[in-house]
């Protein structure tokens, strides 16, 4: 169900803009459910492999990726700061538009 509803939402890797299926799709808990988390759209996001092991390597953020749904879709975080973080997805929303043609 969550894999599904992620994917439905994004359709493309939202850190890079690689398009995702149901076979390419790595959606992401941003607090995994061990944690708190939950299955709601504003705890998710799909990548791709590459990315999803950029995240897990550390290299992208779970500060970063929370802008990134902020900017994209407008959710709302009680724990949304560092001005490095922001920077950062601006910098990939930048890439991805790029990459996209325009479509973010």
């Amino acid at each position: 169900m969550f894999k599904t509803q992620i994917l439905e939402r994004d359709g493309r890797c939202l850190a890079c803009g690689v398009y995702l299926d149901e076979r390419t799709v790595n959606p992401h808990h941003i607090t995994t459910v061990g944690a708190g988390g939950d299955d709601s759209p504003e705890n998710g996001i799909a990548l791709c492999q590459m990315c999803h092991v950029a995240v897990h390597n550390g290299h992208i953020t779970p500060a970063t990726l929370r802008w990134i749904l902020k900017l994209t879709y407008g959710y709302e975080y009680e724990l949304l700061c560092g001005d490095e973080d922001r920077h950062h997805a601006q910098e990939l929303r930048a890439a991805y538009t790029v990459k996209t043609g325009g479509i973010w």
